[in-house]
């Protein structure tokens, strides 16, 4: 996938970077977010080179704090106000669709939107500042759910249904092909298949009833959410492209990897000894995700840049880090202490765009 020649260029309101993203984004053609993407703030003086596409588009649901800035639109996506995320019961910070989202009215607008801000990342090869359960890749990947991703939706239904599998109890099992849902305080009953309120659960059938139970679990509650999500998300990745990866690979390919290796970021960087590793990189490349392939396919703004640390300022001064050009500069500090204090201060303390 290769991005047009020619630009499509997006004014958002820097107070307003999720609505405002949310409205310019939705009314472009598929065909033209394709184009490199040329992203400014309305009414201020940043222009992008690649730092503040991968700002708005790149890094849309993370709750956490980047040392490239603050990002507006994740601290959004995420607020209890949207309803539209919430972490899994794993206890791994992973997110999944909330089943629950109906209560905003504009959640399938918004998922159509999350859908096309995905299909944007990868398209342009940025990442989303968030991890996700195995089973949402899976959905966009349609592949088969297993009983293991029912573990970040219902803890006990799993417990529950792998004893009933591991039980060598012969004969019926006490139970049909149903499952129970509450609706506004009251019980109904869902069948599973056709009349599967007269079949019983018996040794030889209970594989296909636990089947049935964890695709109706993790996707009928979210069906609508990731029927739009899809839709968009295919309109700039085709399914026939995506399908090659697997669910992990998928996951990289959305959100980068965490962990830095350093022995790859000095061999393609032109620095210093830096041991900030995930903070600083993250602070000279407008996020802390590194590609899948390693440092040898950090991007510019026109295609691959590796990153540079340059001596430059004044040692009074802290680090100063150009996000679009993956570059930090370095004044000259008289000792390694003093380098580190600057470094530190600046990650742990800078807010907005950049270092400064």
């Amino acid at each position: 996938m290769r991005a047009h020649s020619d630009s499509c260029q997006i004014k958002v309101l820097r107070d307003h970077i999720f609505e405002d993203s949310y409205s310019k984004i939705m009314k472009q053609a598929p065909s033209d977010l394709k184009k490199q993407m040329i992203i400014k703030f309305d009414g201020g003086d940043d222009s992008d080179y690649g730092g503040l596409s991968r700002y708005v588009v790149g890094i849309p649901f993370s709750s956490q704090i980047d040392l490239s800035g603050i990002f507006f639109l994740s601290h959004q996506i995420v607020k209890p106000f949207y309803h539209l995320f919430y972490h899994s019961r794993c206890g791994d910070h992973t997110l999944q669709i909330n089943p629950a989202s109906g209560v905003n009215p504009e959640h399938l607008n918004y998922f159509e939107f999350i859908g096309r801000c995905f299909g944007l990342a990868i398209f342009h090869r940025h990442f989303v500042d968030a991890y996700f359960v195995a089973s949402f890749c899976k959905t966009i990947l349609r592949k088969k759910l297993t009983l293991s991703d029912l573990e970040s939706v219902d803890t006990e239904l799993r417990r529950s249904l792998t004893w009933m599998l591991d039980d060598n109890m012969p004969g019926v099992i006490d139970k049909t092909f149903i499952t129970m849902e509450e609706s506004f305080g009251e019980l109904h009953t869902i069948e599973l298949k056709a009349w599967g309120a007269d079949i019983s659960v018996m040794e030889e059938n209970r594989r296909e009833y636990v089947d049935h139970v964890v695709k109706y679990r993790i996707s009928q509650p979210v069906n609508d959410q990731f029927g739009v999500f899809t839709s968009d998300f295919s309109e700039l990745i085709p399914q026939d492209l995506i399908t090659v990866f697997d669910e992990r690979e998928l996951e990289l390919l959305i959100g980068g990897m965490f962990e830095v290796d350093l022995d790859d970021w000095c061999r393609y960087d032109s620095a210093v000894d830096m041991r900030r590793t995930t903070k600083s990189s993250g602070g000279s490349g407008s996020t802390s995700r590194i590609p899948v392939s390693g440092f040898q396919n950090a991007r510019g703004p026109n295609g691959p840049m590796r990153f540079t640390v340059e001596k430059s300022g004044n040692p009074s001064q802290l680090p100063k880090s150009h996000t679009c050009f993956n570059r930090i500069d370095l004044p000259p500090y008289k000792d390694y202490a003093g380098l580190e204090q600057k470094l530190t201060l600046a990650l742990q303390s800078t807010v907005g765009f950049g270092l400064v």
